[in-house]
């Protein structure tokens, strides 16, 4: 939160978007501070992010953080996040301790509270749409950060006391992509620092910038075979498993196979990891002996998705960007079927509603 408010949010702003939570008995302040780096043998600056509560409380149960967060009055994909950071640390406390505490005792008090929600809420401010990070510095961790970063990279100093937390743990596992940033203009730079002053700076940098391009490229398989002796009512239990195993999408293409005999080429393009399951789809409810592979590029939009609520259900949304503009907006199809079905109504005109309570939600937005 201190890189992030030396990197441009208002603290006024932040607590303007906390008073959305039923939380009270706290104040908030920044201050700056200098901070020792042997590396560069002098001090560096750094902003610190002080939650002071104002009495003395016990911490709060799983139960009580999740009826606190519900009661907020927060997007749903931000409450979502907050208690998905919180259910990290619920599993991580119950694998170290056998079960969920009864209480959260520094995670479930306020200042806690206050740290995860404002990590949240205060990207969304900044209008963070994706965040990197890179190799974690735990320093001589606590278990349960060990638990909570398992299969993330990490690096351990026993010279070093705890640097990564559980709770930060929980958070950055939660929000960020552990992997190179891409090609980014540099908006803004933040330091934030803790209230400890170590050996080494203790310093978290926070970058704030515009990817250059608003498109992703990556790498993909497609599996292409013919098919000449299998009936057309077949294909129906081949799409449903295809769909059970991962793939991207399919496509059936009919045509003059040998011997002049019509036929259907079944084209899937899938992610590596997925070719096992794809394979014993194709190979067990298929007649092929055989199918072509081939990797290939793609280039896919950036994508995000958002909820609206249409006649009083929820209805996910997938927005496509392109340099910074949204040029697709499109909703999730099983979402507006069910709702279609419920009200029986026609698919068209739920996507139509749709579409449009998502143009009134950004524009209330901004």
């Amino acid at each position: 939160m201190a890189s992030l408010l030396d990197a441009g949010l208002a603290l006024a702003e932040l607590k303007k978007e906390l008073k959305k939570i039923p939380l009270s008995g706290y104040s908030l302040s920044e201050k700056k501070e200098e901070r020792t780096d042997p590396k560069i043998g002098r001090s560096r600056p750094a902003r610190r992010f002080v939650v002071k509560t104002l009495k003395k409380e016990r911490g709060r149960s799983f139960r009580e953080i999740v009826s606190l967060v519900n009661g907020s009055k927060f997007q749903i994909q931000e409450k979502k996040k907050i208690l998905a950071v919180f259910k990290r640390l619920a599993e991580a406390e119950k694998k170290v301790h056998g079960k969920v505490p009864d209480h959260f005792h520094q995670v479930g008090e306020i200042d806690s509270i206050v740290d995860i929600v404002s990590a949240v809420v205060g990207l969304r401010t900044l209008e963070v749409e994706k965040v990197y990070c890179s190799t974690v510095n735990l320093g001589s961790p606590a278990p349960a950060t060990v638990l909570i970063l398992k299969g993330f990279p990490v690096r351990i100093d026993a010279n070093l006391p705890e640097c990564t937390t559980p709770t930060a743990a929980a958070v950055l596992a939660e929000i960020a992509e552990f992997e190179p940033p891409p090609p980014f203009k540099l908006a803004s730079a933040g330091a934030g620092t803790g209230s400890r002053s170590e050996p080494a700076p203790n310093i978290l940098s926070f970058f704030l910038g515009e990817t250059l391009d608003s498109y992703k490229e990556d790498e993909v398989l497609v599996l292409e075979t013919n098919i000449d002796d299998m009936p057309p009512h077949a294909y129906e239990t081949v799409f449903q498993k295809l769909q059970e195993a991962g793939c991207l999408d399919f496509i059936l293409i009919p045509g003059l196979m040998k011997k002049s005999r019509p036929g259907q080429k079944l084209e899937v393009i899938l992610k590596r990891e997925k070719l096992e399951s794809v394979l014993n789809v194709i190979f067990n409810q298929t007649s092929t002996f055989g199918v072509r592979v081939r990797p290939t590029g793609r280039i896919v939009l950036e994508r995000e998705t958002e909820e609206v609520k249409v006649r009083n259900r929820l209805v996910r949304i997938k927005i496509g960007r392109y340099r910074g503009r949204v040029i697709r907006v499109n909703p999730e199809y099983e979402d507006i079927r069910r709702v279609a079905e419920k009200e029986d109504l026609p698919l068209i005109q739920i996507s139509d509603e749709a579409k449009t309570a998502f143009l009134k939600k950004r524009s209330r937005n901004g």
